[in-house]
């Protein structure tokens, strides 16, 4: 049945978009970000950015402390816009 897990207002916004977009759960990311910080106490956590390359993703993970796994030059700068410090891009 379309929309038992999205919801009805979604699945129909997602049935008639005409243009591709990304989906994501913002809350979602950052209370698995948490946990995973949790769980692993002592390890630098880097996002990969060609998973989910939003800019309010990548700050809102930043300002938890987040570093980034960048592929590109652009990646990098698109990093440090959304406030990675420098020393926690890898490249």
């Amino acid at each position: 049945m379309p929309g038992a897990v999205l919801g009805e207002p979604l699945a129909a916004a997602l049935a008639a978009a005409t243009e591709d977009g990304i989906v994501y759960d913002l809350a979602g990311i950052e209370q698995r970000y948490d946990t995973l910080r949790r769980e692993l106490p002592g390890v630098e956590v880097r996002f990969a950015m060609k998973a989910c390359p939003v800019d309010e993703v990548l700050a809102a993970l930043a300002r938890r402390g987040a570093g980034a796994d960048a592929a590109s030059p652009g990646e990098i700068e698109q990093a440090l816009r959304a406030g990675v410090p420098a020393g926690r891009v890898h490249y």
